[in-house]
């Protein structure tokens, strides 16, 4: 549909030669004749007779197969986007040419939440700023896995190379489960998995806080402390890169107060304070954080880079006007859409957002770019901008100071009786077998089965902010966010027709665990 914003991850289907104990893995032996090469599905049956079963096992990936099986509809539509591209390729540009650092990119690892499903693994987004560095903000489980799938292993080297940051939004384990993992990466690429030999003392930090940057080559680790404190109890099990990185708390920013936000050491390095950490010393110009309300600690972060390129990043959390308020003129805003705004119930009651909403805080922000992710693994559509209104002599302030108007002042920390609140329900729909449909067209297939879901949004927001809906292993390019718009249509038309080929063949069910379609989406 898309090959340069949607490549297939990387893979090979080759079986991993075995080496040979008998020389300590110095060379590598053929299998002995009593020994087979493990397969997928297959099954050691031991009684009543002993037997090897083939009959499951699970074929190797065909990616050409896949892509012969894409319906001519959607290819269609996908030219369609093309043209359209090139149609409006100078209004394209402009608004690429309007923004600092275009050709930052924006890899979507984890668009998903809770749990991974068939579409999308668990929370992680990766910025790549050309000469400045890579940041990745959240780190949920597997992580790691999807940067392989994404990267070669000598570009993999040259991201971990290139790691100035990690984000960590709150503690629930699909946000953060996978940080270890990727600083062990880290610690193993950059400074071959060995400690510093001359470590700084606390004295030192505390005294020239700028000696812990210097020469260092450190990969920050900015969250709270409950999540540094974590870390740094996990390093007295695993030396996974602890005595290499610079964990860094951050207080809350009060807008209402202006009271920014302050970094600090962690653990404190002087007994008498804080020793706080200028942004200065990451090679940035400022970061912020607000408390939002999702779980207990919960935070959103606005990063502005010395060029003046600001990312704003919600992490999980209900509509936020101090979080507007921090990322007042954000480039990209990379906000949470986890249901639908039919479904505005249950985004109150897991302190979620809405897709409306989430525009929301963009529009309030006057950001130029926004990126949906973290979807409902439970109810999966993607959202269509219908815009209303027009614009006005003003631009698009007056939309800006509306949007603003309409968020909920909720930005009050959680209570710790809340840390427990639920994500989301992990549960997975209900089967269709109760409802099925053998039909394409989505004209007769149940509201459920229709992939897109209509989102108004105002005339001068429309025309600024453009919209991106974020998939796994995404590449975007933050000037190209404006032309993704334009595959909408063919990406909608692809879940529709994979999800009915699936529903086609659950009405078949007879007692037995039906098949799923192999078609790839």
């Amino acid at each position: 549909i898309d090959p340069a914003r949607y490549p297939i991850p990387i893979y090979d289907n080759d079986t991993v030669s075995q080496a040979d104990p008998k020389t300590h893995g110095l060379t590598i032996g053929p299998l002995p004749a009593y020994a087979t090469v493990a397969e997928r599905g297959q099954i050691l049956q031991l009684e009543p007779t002993f037997e090897l079963q083939e009959h499951q096992i699970v074929p190797v990936l065909d990616t050409k197969a896949v892509i012969e099986e894409t319906p001519g509809e959607v290819l269609q539509l996908a030219t369609a986007a093309q043209e359209a591209i090139n149609e409006d390729r100078q209004e394209l540009d402009s608004w690429a040419d309007s923004i600092p650092n275009k050709d930052a990119e924006i890899i979507a690892l984890g668009t998903g939440s809770a749990l991974p499903s068939k579409y999308r693994n668990v929370s992680a987004t990766l910025l790549r700023i050309p000469g400045q560095g890579s940041y990745l903000f959240d780190c949920g489980e597997n992580t790691l896995g999807q940067l392989r799938r994404i990267y070669r292993p000598h570009e993999l080297a040259e991201v971990l190379q290139d790691l100035k940051m990690i984000w960590i939004s709150h503690l629930h384990a699909d946000h953060h489960i996978g940080t270890v993992s990727v600083i062990k990466a880290w610690y193993e690429e950059v400074h071959k998995a060995t400690p510093p030999s001359n470590p700084l003392s606390a004295e030192d930090i505390a005294k020239i806080p700028a000696l812990a940057f210097i020469n260092q080559n450190r990969l920050a680790v900015v969250s709270s402390d409950s999540m540094l404190h974590y870390l740094h109890e996990y390093s007295s099990v695993e030396d996974f890169g602890y005595s290499r990185i610079a964990p860094l708390s951050i207080t809350p920013a009060q807008p209402n107060e202006r009271k920014p936000s302050s970094m600090s050491w962690f653990p404190p390095p002087s007994p008498t304070g804080a020793t706080v950490i200028p942004a200065s010393l990451l090679n940035l110009r400022d970061v912020q954080a607000v408390a939002v309300q999702h779980c207990h600690g919960a935070k959103a972060v606005s990063v502005t880079f010395p060029t003046g390129f600001k990312v704003s990043y919600s992490g999980d959390c209900r509509p936020s006007k101090a979080f507007a308020r921090i990322g007042k003129g954000s480039t990209v805003l990379i906000h949470e859409a986890t249901f639908d705004d039919e479904l505005r119930g249950d985004a109150l009651a897991k302190k979620h957002s809405t897709t409306s909403e989430a525009l929301g805080v963009g529009a309030a922000m006057g950001a130029r770019a926004t990126v949906l992710t973290h979807f409902s693994q439970r109810y999966q559509k993607i959202p269509v901008m219908e815009t209303i209104g027009e614009e006005n002599e003003n631009g698009n302030g007056s939309d800006e100071r509306a949007a603003m108007d309409e968020l909920e002042d909720s930005d009050t920390p959680m209570d710790d009786a809340d840390a427990d609140a639920p994500i989301d329900d992990p549960t997975p729909p209900p089967s269709s077998i109760s409802n099925p449909t053998r039909q394409l067209d989505t004209a007769t297939a149940p509201a459920a089965a229709t992939a897109a879901a209509v989102v108004q949004i105002r005339g001068a927001t429309a025309r600024a902010m453009k919209v991106c809906v974020a998939f796994d292993y995404m590449r975007v390019r933050v000037g190209d966010i404006a032309q993704l718009e334009k595959f909408t249509p063919a990406l909608i038309r692809l879940y529709e027709t994979g999800e009915a080929v699936v529903r086609m063949v659950e009405q078949d069910f007879d007692g037995e665990r039906p098949e799923r379609s192999k078609k790839g989406l």
